[in-house]
């Protein structure tokens, strides 16, 4: 082993000491050295899945580098710095995973078209036990290839999930540092909902993604199946198909609407709850705490609002998860009964209903899959306009081993919070050089620019005239104290 990797890992020991995790993260993840036979299987998670108790954080083992938050956010800032959209990053980092699962989600969707085809040769059976055999050997094939496929996409699209918005929170969280002054200052609103209902929305969006382009093609297929059972009666059923969809493609859109309607008010509500916690030694000192309450609960009163109406056409969407399937078989059946006059088999009837059944997975779960789009559209907007915010002036950083005796200078420097023409400068003409060894104490009344001037030298605003150095390294603590 390499001094370096020795000392790293002594490192990792002494850090995980003190640390919420025990040691037992340090081991290594078997998954890294597990055979083909057990990553084919899944096999390597057994000594997890064989703990009777309840598992801790100390039962884990160590994550692997590839799943970190920090490898992630890199690989992903590096895409985005390049053409500043979420998507493409998104696509340039995770694509080859992302078509992956969508092949792998097609295939399973697939598999379970073998079922009725299964079903009806088997009522259909005249007594060929040879004929009978193979049929069932197919639908064992196709069912035992359905769960080895599932049980991989599942992991796969959990796994990549992981690390997408490990990427996101850790290109968010960077943001948050490095952004303007001049920015809006509800940032750590914006990012307290980007973390929890957005990425959320965001997350499920993307799994809801491959079933916009599988389940069409697993309705149509469907169809010709029931076609070539029933005949034309199946178009009356094809008929209520189109209506439903109709239906809940209009579901979907008011839905959206209603969802960001949703997303605005919680900001919104999120917005006054940040100002009076941020202000509670002024409301307490007023005795404002009524007037804060109010207006509070003014916001919830219109938020609860919005997620009413959301909720109503929700429950407009899962009607048609019931309704649909038993229209569509009413009318296929009426139909080749009453109007074609055609008698019914047991083949038929049973081959039928298992389609039916088969198409009301997709008939229902299709308005939620557009709707889970729908939102993470929204949700992609909202983090992508945080994203695009300016970041807070760069300056060259003077390089930190420096031998001489001047450690912090400025000439002439002239300061502001915010940039553009007509913004008055909150410092101007300030000269200051500070020796190594130095102690300086600013004093001032409250509002002279104390606060301004730490700002100044730690590059937190803008700089319009003048020239700042800082070498070596800096340690700031703020007057405002810091509660954990």
């Amino acid at each position: 082993m390499a001094p370096s990797e020795t000392l790293q890992n002594r490192l990792k020991v002494e850090h995980h000491k003190y640390a919420t995790f025990g040691l037992r993260v340090l081991q290594r993840h078997p998954a890294v050295s597990a055979s083909l036979f057990s990553k084919l299987f899944l096999s390597w998670c057994m000594p997890l899945v064989r703990r009777t108790h309840q598992l801790q954080m100390d039962d884990i083992w160590s994550l692997q580098d590839i799943n970190t938050c920090e490898f992630n956010t890199d690989r992903f800032a590096a895409e985005f710095d390049k053409n500043h959209s979420v998507v493409w990053s998104a696509l340039r980092v995770y694509g080859n995973s992302f078509a992956v699962t969508g092949i792998w989600t097609a295939s399973t969707r697939l598999l379970e078209l073998v079922g009725p085809m299964v079903l009806g040769q088997v009522v259909a059976s005249t007594g060929d036990m040879t004929h009978l055999y193979q049929w069932l050997f197919i639908l064992l094939v196709a069912k035992l290839s359905k769960a080895f496929l599932a049980s991989h996409t599942i992991l796969l699209e959990e796994t990549m999930g992981i690390r997408f918005v490990g990427a996101l929170k850790g290109l968010l969280f960077r943001k948050l540092l490095s952004k303007g002054t001049n920015c809006r200052p509800d940032g750590v609103v914006e990012l307290a909902n980007a973390y929890s209902s957005d990425m959320d929305a965001l997350l499920l969006g993307c799994k809801a993604f491959h079933n916009l382009w599988i389940m069409p093609i697993q309705i149509a297929i469907a169809s010709a199946m029931l076609y070539r059972e029933i005949g034309a009666a199946s178009f009356a059923g094809m008929g209520v198909i189109a209506l439903v969809m109709g239906f809940s493609a209009i579901v979907s859109r008011r839905q959206s609407s209603a969802y960001r309607d949703v997303a605005t008010a919680r900001d919104d509500r999120m917005q006054v709850v940040k100002e009076t916690f941020g202000s509670i030694l002024i409301v307490k000192l007023h005795a404002w705490e009524d007037r804060c309450r109010e207006k509070i609960l003014q916001r919830r009163t219109t938020e609860l609002e919005h997620i009413w109406t959301f909720m109503v056409i929700a429950a407009s969407s899962i009607f048609s998860f019931w309704a649909g399937p038993l229209f569509v078989s009413t009318a296929s059946f009426a139909t080749y009964t009453v109007v074609l006059e055609l008698p019914l088999t047991a083949s038929k009837v049973f081959t039928s209903m298992a389609l039916f059944r088969l198409l009301q997975i997709p008939l229902s779960d299709l308005p939620m899959h557009v709707t889970s789009v729908l939102q993470a559209q929204v949700s992609l907007q909202r983090i992508l306009s945080f994203l695009q915010q300016p970041d807070k002036p760069t300056r060259p950083q003077p390089p930190k081993h420096h031998d001489g005796p001047t450690m912090v200078v400025i000439e002439n420097g002239t300061f502001a919070w915010d940039q553009g023409e007509g913004v008055a400068p909150t410092l101007k003409n300030v000269s200051l050089t500070v020796s190594r060894g130095d102690l300086v104490v600013v004093h001032g009344k409250v509002g002279s620019g104390k606060s301004s001037l730490c700002m100044a030298i730690l590059g937190e605003m803008h700089q319009t005239e003048g020239t700042t150095g800082v070498y070596g390294s800096t340690a700031y603590c703020s007057q405002e104290p810091w509660i954990q």
